[in-house]
């Protein structure tokens, strides 16, 4: 995948918020929360929509997300 500061596309593909995405994936490889729960709370940061409410006890561990009870 090419950095860039906007989407990156191709014929195939088109990532939008790259730069979230590109935090989720470095958070995944470091947590032992799922990629989509990754993904879903650095999106929610990016767009200033943070904490994430979880069920999930790995994905509140992540920052910018919170266990519900």
């Amino acid at each position: 995948m090419e950095r860039s500061s906007g989407s990156s596309s191709s014929s195939e593909l088109l990532i939008e918020n790259e730069e979230a995405i590109i935090h989720a994936v470095e958070s995944y490889g470091e947590s032992a929360a799922d990629l989509a729960d990754c993904i879903h709370a650095h999106v929610a940061a990016a767009a200033g929509r943070s904490p994430l409410h979880t069920f999930d006890v790995k994905a509140s561990k992540l920052d910018g997300a919170e266990l519900l009870r």
